[in-house]
């Protein structure tokens, strides 16, 4: 019994090792993308350049995708991160010379956001994949809550240190932090041993395209995993439109001020479920537990639309936002425990694809529906008016409103959806 605890805290003591410094280099990465992103728009004053900045960010990643996660599963994965850290991290060197000399334009930006998304397409799902190389199947959940926790301090720090030192000392500073992060995570991934993966020797001799489309039609055949994974990948799409619907919501009803209170509030959130679920023993019946967050975090959204006080808002932001590890964190542990680890990095990686494909279309499709469809039929003698007045009133922020209540009420059917698809199946994840 001594043994197995020892095997344990060795297994999870690694594991700190190396989530230590991805989560120093995830900070530093999210505070220069954030100053990046403010830097351009000072110099040019446009919003088109400074989506851009975003925009870089992001798509880069969904077109490597497929490529991304069989490199995981045929290789080293520890190798597949040290050269994806080393390449982001000469990107962002490269960036300092031009700066340094006086000579960063935009375009220059946009080729090194790009490089660091394809560089941390690569990287995130061989980082996913080594869970269980890491620890025992009873630390899963732990180590996923720790994950998603480096995703809430990225969240609530970034902009805070990012802005703070773009004030006081510039970019260079900011620069400078993230080289020294990077340079941690290469250290600590280094020195970090990995257990060694049972590889599928046919699939290894498959290009690496066949060879991810082989990964992916293995999860296709776990349809209890594919339903879950896709109430996952429509919170990204809620997620997204939230992050839009937000800051229009609030400075219709309330102040800036009060903007930033919630969105402190909400990354406190998300820091405290990340905590919480790291820390808690991991639910015996993992995929109900991802059904159950879903769940309380579609009433938080309804309640952020019917009660949009202070109050109101203060509630739902902290509730939804402490919701998104939960649910996070359980799936990649179903997904973990569910699939064999050779395919980890290709099922992750697609899921990782459709949830910031996902996570992009709720970014357009908000603004445009706002816009254009919910907030003029919320007018006097619009056509959704009758049908919601009672409920939200009529004032500039209805048509939000509406929108916030939709998508809550179309996240709890789509969870009654799955929890009705899941009794067809005796053994339930």
């Amino acid at each position: 019994m001594m043994l197995v605890r020892r095997l344990r805290y060795q297994g999870m003591l690694r594991f700190l090792v190396l989530w230590f410094g991805q989560t120093g280099s995830m900070i530093g990465s999210s505070m220069t993308g954030f100053a990046l992103g403010v830097w351009v728009y000072q110099q040019h004053g446009a919003v088109s350049d400074y989506a851009l900045v975003l925009l870089t960010n992001t798509v880069p990643a969904l077109l490597i995708a497929p490529w991304a996660g069989a490199l995981g599963d045929r290789y080293s994965r520890r190798m597949v991160m040290i050269v994806s850290d080393s390449i982001a991290g000469l990107s962002t060197v490269c960036l300092i010379v031009l700066f340094s000399m006086g000579h960063l334009v935009s375009w220059q930006i946009y080729l090194a956001n790009s490089v660091n998304a394809l560089a941390r397409a690569c990287q995130w799902p061989a980082y996913a994949a080594s869970v269980p190389q890491l620890v025992g199947p009873a630390q899963h959940s732990r180590a996923n809550g720790l994950m998603q926790l480096s995703n809430a301090l990225a969240q609530l720090l970034a902009p805070l240190f990012g802005s703070a030192l773009l004030v006081w000392a510039g970019m260079p500073l900011i620069f400078t932090v993230d080289v020294l992060t990077f340079g941690l995570a290469l250290l600590t991934t280094t020195t970090t041993r990995f257990s060694p993966v049972v590889r599928e020797h046919t699939a290894d001799a498959l290009p690496l395209l066949r060879s991810a489309l082989a990964g992916w039609r293995e999860f296709l055949r776990h349809p209890a995993l594919v339903a879950v994974t896709s109430l996952i990948i429509l919170s990204n799409f809620s997620a997204g439109s939230i992050e839009v619907l937000i800051t229009p919501l609030v400075l219709e009803l309330h102040s800036l001020p009060a903007l930033g209170f919630l969105l402190t509030l909400g990354g406190l959130g998300m820091l405290a479920g990340s905590v919480a679920v790291s820390l808690l023993r991991p639910p015996r019946r993992l995929a109900r537990a991802v059904l159950l967050a879903e769940l309380v975090g579609a009433l938080a959204m309804v309640l952020a639309g019917w009660l949009p006080s202070m109050l109101g808002l203060a509630i739902a932001a902290v509730v939804y936002f402490a919701m998104l590890p939960f649910g996070s964190t359980n799936h990649a542990t179903l997904i973990q425990q569910q699939l064999p680890n050779a395919l980890h990095g290709r099922v992750f990686a697609l899921v990782s694809a459709l949830a910031s494909l996902a996570l992009t279309l709720g970014f357009i499709s908000a603004g445009f529906f706002a816009d254009h469809v919910f907030t003029p039929a919320m007018q006097p003698h619009g056509p959704l008016l009758p049908f919601f007045g009672w409920l939200v009133g009529q004032q500039p922020s209805s048509g939000i409103q509406v929108q916030f209540i939709l998508l809550g009420c179309l996240t709890i059917l789509w969870t009654a959806g799955v929890a009705l698809r899941l009794t067809r199946y005796p053994k339930q994840p």
